[in-house]
């Protein structure tokens, strides 16, 4: 397989499914900032166990 189909694949399979409605820069952006809150999260927890005397 090559990455084009792939890319029509997986575009195919969202249409069918109407997913392009959630889809805009918005929801982008808010998906991003919500994973970057996770990780640092796991960051911080990370650094008081190994920095914690």
């Amino acid at each position: 397989m090559d990455i084009d189909n792939i890319k029509n694949k997986l575009k195919r399979f969202a249409q069918e499914r109407d997913w392009e409605q959630f889809h805009s820069h918005k929801n982008f952006a808010m998906a991003i900032a919500g994973e970057v809150g996770e990780l640092s999260e796991i960051n911080m927890v990370t650094m008081k166990v190994y920095f914690s005397f």
